[in-house]
Parts: C-alpha cells; sequence; structure tokens
C-alpha cells in the first residue's frame, strides 16, 4: 500500500489483507478442517463456495482481481449484506467493468486484467500469477509518475482518506468483510 509518510508521500507498507489464513479449529468444535469453506466472503472465488477441496492457485487469482477490484474503486466487486448473498453473487452474477463504476478513466488493459481475474470459470482466468504480472507491466505504459504528481495526488484525496479513518473508528469494528469458517459436511442439501 501506499501512503504518505514524514511528508513523503508514496512511501510503500506491506499489509495482509486477510486472504490466506492458516485455520486450525479447536477439538471441541467439532469443524473439520478438510470439508470447511474458509476465507473472506468479499473474496472467495466460486469454486472456494462450491467445493474447497477443489479449489487450487486460481482461486486465488479471483482474490487478486476482487482487491484490485476494490482498489480501483474503494467498494467490493458485489455489496452483500449477508454472507449468502456473497457467496450468491460470487456464483452467479457478472461483476460490473469498474469504468462503468467509477468516474475517472480506468486504463482499459488494467479492467480487462481484473475482469479476467474475476472469471467465473478458473480456466478463464490466468494461467499463473506471473501472467498478471507481466500483463500489468506491459499496460503501464502511462507516462513516468514523478513526486510532484504523488504529491498532488495526496493534497487532493487526504481529507477523503481522514474521514473515512475517522468514520471508521467512530463506528469500531468496520462491518466489511469477515473471515468465516463454514462447515460444508454438515451444511444442509439445497
Amino acid at each position: 500500500m501506499l501512503c504518505v509518510r514524514g511528508r513523503v508521500p508514496d512511501q510503500i507498507k506491506v499489509l495482509d489483507f486477510g486472504l490466506v489464513k492458516e485455520f486450525t479449529a479447536p477439538a471441541d468444535v467439532g469443524l473439520p478442517v478438510d470439508g470447511a469453506l474458509l476465507g473472506t466472503p468479499a473474496y472467495l472465488a466460486p469454486e472456494s463456495i462450491l467445493d474447497p477441496r477443489r479449489s487450487d492457485g486460481r482461486a486465488d487469482l479471483y482474490a487478486l482481481g476482487a482487491v484490485g477490484y476494490y482498489l480501483l474503486l474503494g467498494e467490493p466487486v458485489f455489496e452483500s449484506r449477508t454472507l449468502v448473498e456473497a457467496c450468491v453473487q460470487h456464483l452467479h452474477n457478472a461483476p460490473v467493468p469498474p469504468s462503468q463504476r467509477m468516474a475517472g478513466p480506468i486504463p482499459a488493459a488494467l479492467e480487462q486484467l481484473v475482469l479476467r481475474c474475476l472469471a467465473k470459470a478458473p480456466e478463464a482466468r490466468p494461467a499463473s500469477a506471473l501472467e498478471p504480472l507481466r500483463l500489468l507491466y506491459e499496460a503501464a505504459d502511462a507516462a513516468q509518475w514523478t513526486r510532484g504528481d504523488a504529491e498532488r495526488w495526496w493534497r487532493e484525496r487526504a481529507p477523503e482518506v481522514a474521514r473515512a479513518v475517522k468514520l471508521g473508528r467512530q463506528q469500531g469494528s468496520t462491518p466489511g468483510p469477515r473471515t468465516i469458517a463454514v462447515d460444508l459436511d454438515r451444511r444442509a442439501e439445497g
């Protein structure tokens, strides 16, 4: 994540988005790890919802697309009020292209990459994590980003960021995505 640190713009911070979790259920809970749906609903790939045992690295590419979507818009791919609603949308709804939800321009190649990562079928996503990296480098044929550009960007957006942080503190725990665990072997059919 880029931030302003010591009045210097575009300082890099490493964050944990919580997309990967090591899950060890206490024995008394009775939740087997093999047969549990684990993840943050806003970033779950369709195959991770249907049969987590069959998901592979392409589920991580779906999550990458969901994170990219969020970074572009500041909003998740799908708005939902419940876990079930989030899962249904990831299973059945096509994401609205970011350019249709955002006032400013988005490079077409970047939007295509994010949407490709969000493909419902794993085989329609990039073949590996190296492919999005390569496509991002190819798409980044924009003009050189200068320190002046960074200072201007932060000056224009800092009040909005400060408001969002203050609002989050006032509300206490954020109502946003949470990591969940669902015992798929015990769920009701249908």
